[in-house]
Protein backbone atom coordinates (compact mmCIF):
# COMPACT_ATOMS: atom_id res chain seq x y z
CA UNK A 1 0.00 0.00 0.00
CA UNK A 2 1.45 3.25 -1.27
CA UNK A 3 0.81 6.08 1.07
CA UNK A 4 -0.64 9.37 0.12
CA UNK A 5 1.84 12.06 -1.00
CA UNK A 6 4.61 10.02 -0.85
CA UNK A 7 7.55 10.13 -3.43
CA UNK A 8 7.91 7.19 -5.58
CA UNK A 9 10.87 7.10 -8.18
CA UNK A 10 9.62 6.67 -12.00
CA UNK A 11 11.29 2.93 -11.57
CA UNK A 12 9.11 1.52 -9.17
CA UNK A 13 6.22 2.98 -10.25
CA UNK A 14 6.36 1.48 -13.84
CA UNK A 15 6.87 -1.61 -12.61
CA UNK A 16 4.21 -1.94 -9.88
CA UNK A 17 1.59 -0.63 -12.78
CA UNK A 18 2.08 -3.90 -15.20
CA UNK A 19 0.59 -5.94 -13.37
CA UNK A 20 -2.72 -3.86 -13.63
CA UNK A 21 -2.10 -2.98 -17.00
CA UNK A 22 -1.74 -6.72 -17.90
CA UNK A 23 -5.23 -7.25 -16.38
CA UNK A 24 -7.05 -4.81 -17.64
CA UNK A 25 -5.86 -5.66 -21.29
CA UNK A 26 -7.04 -8.84 -20.82
CA UNK A 27 -10.22 -8.01 -19.94
CA UNK A 28 -10.79 -6.42 -22.64
CA UNK A 29 -9.61 -8.82 -25.03
CA UNK A 30 -11.80 -11.12 -23.25
CA UNK A 31 -14.69 -8.88 -23.81
CA UNK A 32 -14.09 -8.21 -27.31
CA UNK A 33 -13.67 -12.12 -28.30
CA UNK A 34 -17.23 -12.51 -26.32
CA UNK A 35 -18.47 -10.04 -28.34
CA UNK A 36 -17.46 -11.41 -31.36
CA UNK A 37 -18.68 -14.43 -30.53
CA UNK A 38 -22.24 -13.10 -30.04
CA UNK A 39 -22.23 -11.26 -33.72
CA UNK A 40 -21.00 -14.36 -35.16
CA UNK A 41 -24.32 -16.42 -33.84
CA UNK A 42 -26.87 -13.56 -34.72
CA UNK A 43 -25.47 -12.40 -37.85
CA UNK A 44 -26.59 -14.50 -41.32
CA UNK A 45 -23.95 -15.82 -43.35
CA UNK A 46 -23.97 -13.45 -46.81
CA UNK A 47 -25.30 -15.35 -49.05
CA UNK A 48 -25.03 -14.78 -53.33
CA UNK A 49 -28.02 -13.76 -55.15
CA UNK A 50 -29.99 -16.47 -56.96
CA UNK A 51 -28.58 -17.79 -60.08
CA UNK A 52 -25.09 -15.60 -59.26
CA UNK A 53 -23.78 -16.60 -62.08
CA UNK A 54 -25.62 -15.13 -64.80
CA UNK A 55 -26.61 -11.19 -65.54
CA UNK A 56 -29.62 -12.08 -66.10
CA UNK A 57 -31.89 -11.69 -63.08
CA UNK A 58 -35.24 -13.60 -63.21
CA UNK A 59 -38.98 -13.12 -61.57
CA UNK A 60 -42.97 -11.46 -61.65
CA UNK A 61 -46.17 -11.82 -61.26
CA UNK A 62 -47.58 -15.42 -62.23
CA UNK A 63 -51.45 -16.23 -61.58
CA UNK A 64 -51.94 -19.28 -64.32
CA UNK A 65 -50.19 -22.67 -64.94
CA UNK A 66 -49.42 -22.76 -61.01
CA UNK A 67 -50.85 -25.88 -59.25
CA UNK A 68 -49.55 -29.72 -59.49
CA UNK A 69 -50.06 -31.36 -63.41
CA UNK A 70 -52.17 -28.06 -64.62
CA UNK A 71 -52.19 -26.27 -67.71
CA UNK A 72 -49.88 -23.66 -68.72
CA UNK A 73 -52.93 -21.37 -69.28
CA UNK A 74 -54.92 -23.10 -66.25
CA UNK A 75 -56.54 -20.02 -64.39
CA UNK A 76 -54.80 -20.48 -61.24
CA UNK A 77 -55.56 -17.66 -59.46
CA UNK A 78 -59.17 -17.56 -60.73
CA UNK A 79 -59.81 -21.11 -59.77
CA UNK A 80 -57.87 -20.55 -56.19
CA UNK A 81 -55.66 -23.40 -57.17
CA UNK A 82 -52.26 -23.38 -54.87
CA UNK A 83 -49.26 -23.24 -55.98
CA UNK A 84 -47.09 -26.98 -55.92
CA UNK A 85 -44.64 -27.81 -54.05
CA UNK A 86 -42.72 -28.76 -57.63
CA UNK A 87 -42.83 -24.74 -58.50
CA UNK A 88 -42.05 -23.85 -54.91
CA UNK A 89 -38.72 -25.97 -55.30
CA UNK A 90 -37.89 -24.42 -58.63
CA UNK A 91 -38.70 -20.98 -58.15
CA UNK A 92 -36.52 -20.65 -55.07
CA UNK A 93 -33.26 -21.88 -57.52
CA UNK A 94 -34.23 -19.92 -60.42
CA UNK A 95 -35.95 -16.70 -59.33
CA UNK A 96 -35.53 -13.51 -57.62
CA UNK A 97 -38.77 -12.84 -56.70
CA UNK A 98 -42.22 -13.47 -57.32
CA UNK A 99 -46.00 -12.21 -56.72
CA UNK A 100 -48.76 -14.54 -56.23
CA UNK A 101 -52.32 -13.90 -55.54
CA UNK A 102 -52.83 -14.74 -51.86
CA UNK A 103 -55.96 -17.40 -52.67
CA UNK A 104 -52.95 -19.19 -54.61
CA UNK A 105 -50.43 -19.67 -51.87
CA UNK A 106 -51.05 -22.04 -48.81
CA UNK A 107 -50.11 -20.85 -45.18
CA UNK A 108 -46.45 -19.84 -45.40
CA UNK A 109 -45.90 -21.12 -48.26
CA UNK A 110 -42.29 -18.57 -48.74
CA UNK A 111 -41.02 -19.43 -45.50
CA UNK A 112 -38.92 -22.29 -46.79
CA UNK A 113 -37.78 -20.57 -49.83
CA UNK A 114 -36.82 -17.42 -47.79
CA UNK A 115 -34.97 -20.10 -45.81
CA UNK A 116 -32.61 -21.47 -48.56
CA UNK A 117 -32.27 -18.46 -50.00
CA UNK A 118 -32.30 -15.27 -47.13
CA UNK A 119 -31.89 -13.04 -50.62
CA UNK A 120 -35.25 -14.27 -52.16
CA UNK A 121 -38.19 -11.30 -51.73
CA UNK A 122 -41.69 -12.76 -51.23
CA UNK A 123 -44.21 -10.85 -52.55
CA UNK A 124 -47.97 -11.14 -53.37
CA UNK A 125 -50.49 -9.31 -55.71
CA UNK A 126 -53.18 -7.09 -54.90
CA UNK A 127 -55.59 -4.61 -56.47
CA UNK A 128 -55.36 -1.26 -54.88
CA UNK A 129 -59.38 -0.29 -56.15
CA UNK A 130 -61.33 -3.56 -56.96
CA UNK A 131 -62.95 -4.98 -54.00
CA UNK A 132 -64.57 -8.62 -53.91
CA UNK A 133 -67.33 -9.78 -51.84
CA UNK A 134 -66.31 -13.31 -52.15
CA UNK A 135 -62.87 -13.56 -50.53
CA UNK A 136 -61.51 -16.21 -52.03
CA UNK A 137 -61.58 -14.17 -55.73
CA UNK A 138 -57.96 -13.48 -57.29
CA UNK A 139 -56.47 -9.73 -56.69
CA UNK A 140 -58.96 -9.22 -53.68
CA UNK A 141 -57.62 -7.77 -50.67
CA UNK A 142 -60.46 -9.53 -48.74
CA UNK A 143 -62.00 -8.95 -45.55
CA UNK A 144 -65.48 -7.85 -47.65
CA UNK A 145 -67.91 -5.89 -45.04
CA UNK A 146 -70.97 -3.75 -45.83
CA UNK A 147 -69.72 -0.80 -44.48
CA UNK A 148 -67.35 -0.33 -47.34
CA UNK A 149 -69.70 0.45 -49.49
CA UNK A 150 -69.82 3.55 -49.02
CA UNK A 151 -65.74 3.98 -50.20
CA UNK A 152 -66.94 2.02 -53.36
CA UNK A 153 -67.46 4.08 -56.86
CA UNK A 154 -70.29 4.33 -58.80
CA UNK A 155 -70.02 3.48 -62.65
CA UNK A 156 -70.55 5.44 -65.60
CA UNK A 157 -73.63 3.46 -67.37
CA UNK A 158 -71.74 3.64 -70.79
CA UNK A 159 -69.01 1.41 -69.60
CA UNK A 160 -68.93 -2.36 -69.29
CA UNK A 161 -67.13 -3.48 -66.09
CA UNK A 162 -65.24 -6.72 -66.19
CA UNK A 163 -66.35 -7.72 -62.76
CA UNK A 164 -69.94 -8.84 -61.04
CA UNK A 165 -72.60 -7.54 -59.00
CA UNK A 166 -70.40 -8.52 -56.09
CA UNK A 167 -67.69 -7.11 -57.22
CA UNK A 168 -66.90 -3.41 -56.57
CA UNK A 169 -64.44 -0.44 -57.64
CA UNK A 170 -62.86 1.38 -54.88
CA UNK A 171 -62.51 5.24 -54.16
CA UNK A 172 -58.87 5.59 -53.00
CA UNK A 173 -59.56 8.65 -52.03
CA UNK A 174 -60.93 6.92 -49.09
CA UNK A 175 -59.46 6.69 -45.50
CA UNK A 176 -61.90 4.00 -44.70
CA UNK A 177 -61.09 1.99 -47.87
CA UNK A 178 -57.02 2.94 -47.66
CA UNK A 179 -57.04 1.32 -43.82
CA UNK A 180 -59.05 -1.64 -44.80
CA UNK A 181 -56.37 -2.35 -47.57
CA UNK A 182 -53.60 -2.04 -45.72
CA UNK A 183 -54.43 -3.99 -42.59
CA UNK A 184 -55.91 -7.04 -44.88
CA UNK A 185 -52.95 -6.94 -47.27
CA UNK A 186 -50.53 -6.75 -44.17
CA UNK A 187 -52.68 -10.02 -42.85
CA UNK A 188 -52.25 -11.74 -45.84
CA UNK A 189 -48.45 -11.38 -46.14
CA UNK A 190 -48.10 -12.60 -43.12
CA UNK A 191 -50.11 -15.61 -43.55
CA UNK A 192 -48.30 -16.38 -46.58
CA UNK A 193 -44.61 -15.40 -45.09
CA UNK A 194 -44.42 -12.46 -47.41
CA UNK A 195 -42.26 -9.56 -47.17
CA UNK A 196 -44.29 -7.24 -49.69
CA UNK A 197 -46.78 -6.35 -52.01
CA UNK A 198 -47.48 -4.93 -55.73
CA UNK A 199 -50.37 -3.25 -56.07
CA UNK A 200 -52.55 -2.56 -59.05
CA UNK A 201 -54.97 -1.02 -60.82
CA UNK A 202 -53.95 2.74 -59.82
CA UNK A 203 -56.45 5.33 -60.77
CA UNK A 204 -53.81 6.64 -62.82
CA UNK A 205 -53.85 3.62 -64.94
CA UNK A 206 -55.06 4.74 -68.70
CA UNK A 207 -57.36 1.97 -68.51
CA UNK A 208 -59.09 2.86 -65.18
CA UNK A 209 -62.83 3.35 -65.84
CA UNK A 210 -65.24 6.74 -66.14
CA UNK A 211 -66.94 7.43 -63.16
CA UNK A 212 -69.93 9.93 -62.52
CA UNK A 213 -70.11 9.97 -58.79
CA UNK A 214 -67.86 12.61 -58.57
CA UNK A 215 -65.64 14.99 -61.62
CA UNK A 216 -63.65 12.58 -63.30
CA UNK A 217 -60.12 14.54 -64.14
CA UNK A 218 -56.56 13.31 -64.58
CA UNK A 219 -55.67 15.66 -61.67
CA UNK A 220 -58.28 13.97 -59.29
CA UNK A 221 -57.22 10.49 -60.06
CA UNK A 222 -53.51 11.46 -59.45
CA UNK A 223 -54.44 12.83 -55.99
CA UNK A 224 -56.42 9.74 -55.04
CA UNK A 225 -53.30 7.54 -56.04
CA UNK A 226 -51.11 10.02 -54.53
CA UNK A 227 -53.60 9.74 -51.11
CA UNK A 228 -54.20 6.40 -50.94
CA UNK A 229 -50.29 5.66 -51.38
CA UNK A 230 -49.17 7.97 -49.03
CA UNK A 231 -51.83 6.18 -46.26
CA UNK A 232 -51.40 2.29 -47.20
CA UNK A 233 -47.15 3.31 -47.64
CA UNK A 234 -45.84 1.32 -44.46
CA UNK A 235 -41.83 0.79 -45.44
CA UNK A 236 -41.52 -0.53 -42.10
CA UNK A 237 -43.96 -3.21 -41.96
CA UNK A 238 -43.87 -4.46 -45.51
CA UNK A 239 -42.71 -3.30 -49.08
CA UNK A 240 -45.42 -1.57 -51.39
CA UNK A 241 -44.72 -1.73 -54.96
CA UNK A 242 -47.00 -0.84 -57.77
CA UNK A 243 -48.13 -1.34 -61.36
CA UNK A 244 -46.81 1.78 -62.69
CA UNK A 245 -49.02 2.10 -65.79
CA UNK A 246 -49.47 5.40 -66.76
CA UNK A 247 -46.52 6.60 -65.35
CA UNK A 248 -44.79 8.19 -68.23
CA UNK A 249 -47.38 10.90 -67.79
CA UNK A 250 -46.02 14.02 -67.17
CA UNK A 251 -47.64 14.72 -63.55
CA UNK A 252 -48.85 18.65 -65.10
CA UNK A 253 -46.86 20.50 -62.65
CA UNK A 254 -43.07 20.67 -61.14
CA UNK A 255 -41.80 17.80 -59.32
CA UNK A 256 -39.04 16.90 -56.75
CA UNK A 257 -36.53 14.48 -57.56
CA UNK A 258 -36.23 11.39 -55.04
CA UNK A 259 -33.54 11.61 -52.17
CA UNK A 260 -31.92 8.92 -54.26
CA UNK A 261 -32.31 10.20 -57.32
CA UNK A 262 -29.50 9.33 -60.12
CA UNK A 263 -30.04 12.95 -61.47
CA UNK A 264 -31.35 11.60 -64.75
CA UNK A 265 -33.59 13.97 -66.33
CA UNK A 266 -36.15 12.19 -67.79
CA UNK A 267 -38.47 11.45 -65.38
CA UNK A 268 -38.58 14.93 -64.07
CA UNK A 269 -42.04 16.27 -63.96
CA UNK A 270 -43.69 12.66 -64.80
CA UNK A 271 -44.92 10.51 -62.41
CA UNK A 272 -42.21 8.76 -61.73
CA UNK A 273 -40.96 11.69 -59.34
CA UNK A 274 -44.39 12.55 -57.97
CA UNK A 275 -44.90 9.18 -56.61
CA UNK A 276 -41.50 8.20 -55.81
CA UNK A 277 -41.80 9.26 -52.13
CA UNK A 278 -44.69 7.00 -51.59
CA UNK A 279 -44.04 3.65 -53.19
CA UNK A 280 -40.52 0.92 -52.62
CA UNK A 281 -40.71 -0.69 -55.83
CA UNK A 282 -42.58 -0.97 -59.47
CA UNK A 283 -43.97 -3.06 -61.94
CA UNK A 284 -44.04 -2.25 -65.64
CA UNK A 285 -45.94 -4.34 -68.12
CA UNK A 286 -44.59 -3.40 -71.48
CA UNK A 287 -41.84 -2.31 -70.29
CA UNK A 288 -39.71 -1.64 -73.86
CA UNK A 289 -41.94 -3.85 -75.93
CA UNK A 290 -45.47 -3.33 -75.21
CA UNK A 291 -47.95 -6.14 -75.14
CA UNK A 292 -49.55 -6.22 -78.03
CA UNK A 293 -47.63 -3.61 -79.90
CA UNK A 294 -46.06 -4.29 -83.51
CA UNK A 295 -42.88 -2.73 -82.31
CA UNK A 296 -41.18 -1.60 -79.41
CA UNK A 297 -41.55 1.33 -77.83
CA UNK A 298 -40.65 4.30 -78.75
CA UNK A 299 -36.97 5.58 -78.31
CA UNK A 300 -38.20 8.62 -75.89
CA UNK A 301 -40.03 6.42 -73.55
CA UNK A 302 -37.59 3.21 -74.23
CA UNK A 303 -35.03 5.79 -72.15
CA UNK A 304 -37.74 7.07 -69.90
CA UNK A 305 -38.84 3.37 -68.98
CA UNK A 306 -34.39 2.49 -68.57
CA UNK A 307 -34.09 5.88 -66.41
CA UNK A 308 -36.72 4.39 -64.23
CA UNK A 309 -35.17 0.69 -63.93
CA UNK A 310 -31.91 1.97 -63.17
CA UNK A 311 -33.18 4.51 -59.86
CA UNK A 312 -34.76 1.16 -58.71
CA UNK A 313 -32.09 -1.26 -59.37
CA UNK A 314 -29.33 0.88 -57.42
CA UNK A 315 -31.22 1.27 -54.92
CA UNK A 316 -31.49 -2.38 -54.23
CA UNK A 317 -35.42 -2.17 -54.76
CA UNK A 318 -37.94 -3.50 -56.65
CA UNK A 319 -38.97 -3.56 -60.21
CA UNK A 320 -40.34 -5.92 -62.02
CA UNK A 321 -40.13 -5.39 -66.00
CA UNK A 322 -42.23 -7.24 -67.85
CA UNK A 323 -41.32 -7.30 -71.49
CA UNK A 324 -42.73 -8.55 -74.78
CA UNK A 325 -41.02 -10.16 -77.91
CA UNK A 326 -42.25 -11.97 -80.77
CA UNK A 327 -38.91 -13.91 -81.94
CA UNK A 328 -34.84 -13.90 -81.29
CA UNK A 329 -34.10 -10.81 -82.81
CA UNK A 330 -36.56 -8.83 -80.48
CA UNK A 331 -35.66 -10.84 -77.01
CA UNK A 332 -31.88 -10.15 -78.22
CA UNK A 333 -33.02 -6.30 -77.74
CA UNK A 334 -34.79 -6.76 -74.68
CA UNK A 335 -32.43 -8.25 -72.82
CA UNK A 336 -29.55 -6.26 -74.14
CA UNK A 337 -32.09 -3.40 -72.83
CA UNK A 338 -32.24 -5.18 -69.66
CA UNK A 339 -28.23 -5.30 -69.24
CA UNK A 340 -27.39 -1.63 -69.78
CA UNK A 341 -29.37 -1.04 -66.33
CA UNK A 342 -29.00 -4.03 -64.83
CA UNK A 343 -26.41 -3.83 -61.24
CA UNK A 344 -25.37 -6.33 -58.88
CA UNK A 345 -28.78 -6.33 -56.60
CA UNK A 346 -31.09 -8.86 -57.19
CA UNK A 347 -34.20 -6.63 -56.96
CA UNK A 348 -34.48 -6.01 -60.51
CA UNK A 349 -35.81 -8.70 -62.54
CA UNK A 350 -36.62 -9.49 -65.74
CA UNK A 351 -40.53 -11.36 -66.71
CA UNK A 352 -40.29 -12.84 -70.42
CA UNK A 353 -43.79 -12.19 -72.32
CA UNK A 354 -43.43 -13.89 -75.26
CA UNK A 355 -46.10 -13.55 -77.81
CA UNK A 356 -47.35 -17.13 -79.38
CA UNK A 357 -49.67 -16.84 -82.50
CA UNK A 358 -52.89 -17.34 -81.52
CA UNK A 359 -52.33 -17.41 -77.51
CA UNK A 360 -53.31 -14.70 -75.74
CA UNK A 361 -50.78 -12.05 -74.96
CA UNK A 362 -50.36 -12.52 -70.96
CA UNK A 363 -48.95 -15.70 -71.65
CA UNK A 364 -45.90 -14.61 -69.50
CA UNK A 365 -47.84 -15.01 -66.37
CA UNK A 366 -47.89 -18.34 -66.92
CA UNK A 367 -44.78 -19.89 -64.50
CA UNK A 368 -45.03 -23.20 -66.48
CA UNK A 369 -44.33 -20.79 -69.55
CA UNK A 370 -41.17 -18.93 -67.85
CA UNK A 371 -40.07 -22.70 -67.20
CA UNK A 372 -40.08 -23.06 -71.07
CA UNK A 373 -38.57 -20.18 -71.91
CA UNK A 374 -35.46 -20.50 -69.86
CA UNK A 375 -34.97 -24.12 -71.26
CA UNK A 376 -35.69 -22.48 -74.64
CA UNK A 377 -34.20 -19.50 -75.02
CA UNK A 378 -31.30 -20.29 -72.29
CA UNK A 379 -28.49 -18.81 -74.32
CA UNK A 380 -29.78 -15.16 -73.98
CA UNK A 381 -31.37 -15.57 -70.48
CA UNK A 382 -28.55 -17.49 -69.17
CA UNK A 383 -25.31 -15.90 -70.97
CA UNK A 384 -22.47 -15.75 -68.64
CA UNK A 385 -21.35 -12.14 -68.92
CA UNK A 386 -20.09 -11.93 -65.48
CA UNK A 387 -20.62 -8.26 -63.78
CA UNK A 388 -20.10 -4.51 -64.78
CA UNK A 389 -19.01 -1.80 -62.72
CA UNK A 390 -19.42 0.58 -65.64
CA UNK A 391 -22.31 2.90 -66.89
CA UNK A 392 -24.16 2.64 -69.89
CA UNK A 393 -22.60 5.67 -72.39
CA UNK A 394 -23.60 6.50 -75.89
CA UNK A 395 -20.48 6.17 -78.38
CA UNK A 396 -19.62 7.18 -82.19
CA UNK A 397 -21.05 4.27 -84.95
CA UNK A 398 -20.80 4.13 -88.05
CA UNK A 399 -24.05 5.90 -89.05
CA UNK A 400 -24.89 7.43 -85.87
CA UNK A 401 -24.77 7.44 -82.01
CA UNK A 402 -25.11 3.39 -79.92
CA UNK A 403 -25.33 2.50 -76.59
CA UNK A 404 -22.77 0.89 -74.87
CA UNK A 405 -22.09 -1.14 -71.68
CA UNK A 406 -18.90 -3.60 -70.91
CA UNK A 407 -18.66 -6.56 -68.67
CA UNK A 408 -16.07 -8.63 -67.49
CA UNK A 409 -16.56 -11.34 -70.02
CA UNK A 410 -17.76 -8.68 -73.13
CA UNK A 411 -20.11 -5.75 -74.29
CA UNK A 412 -23.60 -5.27 -75.05
CA UNK A 413 -24.84 -2.49 -77.67
CA UNK A 414 -28.00 -1.21 -77.92
CA UNK A 415 -29.80 0.76 -81.18
CA UNK A 416 -32.63 2.77 -79.28
CA UNK A 417 -33.35 4.86 -82.20
CA UNK A 418 -36.18 4.81 -83.99
CA UNK A 419 -34.96 5.45 -87.88
CA UNK A 420 -31.11 5.34 -87.86
CA UNK A 421 -29.13 1.72 -88.79
CA UNK A 422 -25.89 1.63 -87.23
CA UNK A 423 -22.68 0.06 -88.01
CA UNK A 424 -19.90 -1.18 -84.91
CA UNK A 425 -16.75 -2.17 -86.25
CA UNK A 426 -14.85 -4.57 -83.29
CA UNK A 427 -10.95 -4.39 -82.36
CA UNK A 428 -10.79 -8.07 -82.52
CA UNK A 429 -13.40 -10.91 -83.20
CA UNK A 430 -15.98 -11.34 -80.49
CA UNK A 431 -18.89 -14.43 -80.06
CA UNK A 432 -22.58 -13.53 -80.82
CA UNK A 433 -25.34 -15.56 -78.87
CA UNK A 434 -25.78 -17.85 -81.47
CA UNK A 435 -22.19 -18.80 -81.28
CA UNK A 436 -20.85 -16.57 -84.54
CA UNK A 437 -17.69 -14.76 -84.13
CA UNK A 438 -17.91 -11.57 -86.11
CA UNK A 439 -15.98 -8.37 -86.17
CA UNK A 440 -18.33 -6.29 -87.65
CA UNK A 441 -22.29 -5.44 -86.09
CA UNK A 442 -25.08 -4.14 -87.58
CA UNK A 443 -27.77 -3.06 -85.69
CA UNK A 444 -31.38 -1.75 -86.93
CA UNK A 445 -33.50 0.67 -85.02
CA UNK A 446 -34.67 -1.21 -82.24
CA UNK A 447 -32.56 -3.89 -82.28
CA UNK A 448 -29.56 -4.96 -79.12
CA UNK A 449 -26.52 -7.65 -79.54
CA UNK A 450 -24.82 -9.40 -76.53
CA UNK A 451 -21.57 -9.92 -77.58
CA UNK A 452 -18.71 -12.49 -75.62
CA UNK A 453 -14.82 -11.98 -76.16
CA UNK A 454 -13.89 -14.76 -78.39
CA UNK A 455 -10.17 -16.20 -78.39
CA UNK A 456 -10.74 -18.13 -81.70
CA UNK A 457 -9.64 -16.50 -84.71
CA UNK A 458 -11.06 -15.90 -87.54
Amino acid sequence: MVEAGKYIPFHEFHFMKIPVITACLISILHCLLNASSLIAQQSPAITPRIRPAYAVRLGGVFSMGLSKGSTPFEESANLAAKVSDENRVWIGENCDLTAFDYVSLPPRFYAPIVRDHPLFTPMIRVSATKMFENNKHSESVGGWKDELLKAALKPNSKIILPIDNQAHWMDCSSKEWASHWREQAYLEMRETAAQGVVATDLPVNPKFPLWTSRNDTFSIRLQSASDFLQRVHAPVDYFLNVEATGFNTLAGHTTLPPAYSTGLSELSGRLWDELAPHIDGALVSGWVYPLGAAKPTIEKFWEIELEAADRYARQDKVFIAQAAYHNDTELEYVVASYLLVAHRQGRFVLQPMPVFPGRRLDAGLSLQVLQKELIDKSRYFNVKLGYSDQERHLISAEGGMVWRRAYDRGIVYVNSSDSITVRILMGGAMQRIDGSRVKLVQLKPHTGCILLYSTRKI
